[in-house]
């Protein structure tokens, strides 16, 4: 059951900050107050009843309204990032205006921009916890250990 909705043009107008009051539907006969989420049956009687909202009410829904805004406006920012990555890995460079060295320089900033040390993983000095299954100590080329807790040794005698 969807109660609030506006007699105007009978669309669905959710949660909104400007009211301060909400539609009720309840049942005549047994007083039940039914929820969005309850179906009610054919040929039911229903009462509409307009009630006040408490203020703590209207708090909730104004911070929920907001986190709401605040959501869409990051995923936007996201689909934004996403097209933004997928056109740079994607450049047409033969229709690309500038000299033939600005081309190859974009070319090889395209090329070499996933490798950049900006993208690398930063560990800190002392790594701790569980050794990935990817990492392999740079002494003794073996897994399994971090490179401060190797064994391996070279004797120079």
């Amino acid at each position: 059951v969807y109660l609030d909705r506006e007699c105007q043009g009978g669309h669905h107008s959710s949660i909104r900050e400007d009211r301060d009051w909400e539609i009720v539907a309840v049942d005549p006969k047994i007083k039940k107050e039914y929820k969005n989420e309850d179906t009610v049956i054919h040929n039911t009687k229903i009462l509409l009843q307009r009630r006040v909202i408490s203020e703590t009410k209207i708090q909730e829904r104004k911070k929920l309204l907001e986190w709401k805004h605040r959501e869409a406006e990051l995923q936007a920012q996201l689909e934004q990032l996403k097209s933004a990555v997928s056109t740079r890995k994607y450049v047409d460079l033969t229709k690309m205006e500038g000299t033939e060295e600005e081309k190859i320089k974009k070319m090889m900033e395209l090329s070499t921009a996933d490798y950049a040390p900006s993208n690398w993983l930063k560990v800190p000095y002392r790594q701790s916890g569980p050794v990935p299954t990817s990492y392999i100590c740079r002494r003794c080329q073996k897994p399994d250990h971090w490179v401060y807790q190797c064994k391996f040794t070279v004797n120079v005698n």
